[in-house]
C-alpha cells in the first residue's frame, strides 16, 4: 500500500502495483517490502512516497485498482489532484515505467474513471494497461472466495450487511476474455 503525504481521511493508504524489471528492481522491491513491514506497519505494511522515490530504480509501477491514488481521486471528483498524482509517478519512475490501469468490473463510476484515465494518458503521455483485479484463480472459485471473506470478517453468508465482492470477474481472466472486455 501507498501512504500519501496527505493521508486520506479514513487513514487507509492507496494501492500501487510494483513489478521488478531487473535485479536492481528486485532488490528495491525487497527493501521496500521490508521497510513497509518494519517501519510502516499500521494494520498492513505500507511505505511513503519519499521512500518509494529513493528506491524506484528497476521498478515498473501500475496505478492499481479503484483504490490506487489516481483512480481514487478521480472517483472523489478531484481530477486536478489525480493529474498531479499521475504526473508525480510518471516523473519518479520515468515515462516508460509508469502505467495507468484500466479495469472492467461491476463497480459504479468505473466507466467514468476509465474515461478520465484515458484522457490523462493522452494529456500527460502516460501509457495505459488493461488489467483485472484478481482475487481467485478460476471463475468457479467465486463461492469459495465469498466464504473466505465471511470467515475473515466474522460474518455469516446470510448477513445482508456483510462484506462481499461486487459482481463476478475477479478470477484470472484469459487473454481472450481480456481482449473481449477491452
Amino acid at each position: 500500500g501507498m501512504q500519501s503525504r496527505r493521508p486520506r481521511q479514513d487513514g487507509r493508504p492507496y494501492h500501487l502495483v510494483l513489478l521488478a524489471e531487473d535485479q536492481k528492481g528486485y532488490q528495491n522491491l525487497l527493501h521496500l517490502t521490508t521497510k513497509g513491514h518494519l517501519d510502516g506497519f499500521y494494520y498492513k505494511p505500507r511505505i511513503d512516497k519519499e521512500l518509494l522515490s529513493q528506491h524506484c530504480d528497476g521498478l515498473v509501477a501500475l496505478s492499481a485498482c479503484a483504490k490506487g491514488e489516481v483512480a481514487y481521486l478521480l472517483g472523489q471528483g478531484d481530477a486536478e489532484g489525480a493529474r498531479r498524482a499521475a504526473a508525480w509517478y510518471r516523473d519518479i519512475f520515468g515515462p516508460d515505467r509508469f502505467y495507468l490501469e484500466l479495469q472492467e468490473h461491476d463497480i459504479p463510476d468505473l466507466a467514468d474513471i476509465n474515461r478520465q484515465l484515458i484522457s490523462i494518458s493522452h494529456d500527460l503521455d502516460i501509457p495505459l494497461v488493461a488489467t483485472n483485479d484478481v482475487h481467485y484463480v478460476r471463475q468457479e472459485d467465486i463461492q469459495a472466495h465469498d466464504l473466505l471473506l465471511c470467515i475473515q470478517t466474522n460474518a455469516t453468508v446470510n448477513d445482508p450487511n456483510r462484506m462481499r465482492m461486487q459482481g463476478a470477474g475477479y478470477h484470472l481472466r484469459s487473454f481472450d476474455e481480456m481482449a473481449a472486455l477491452f
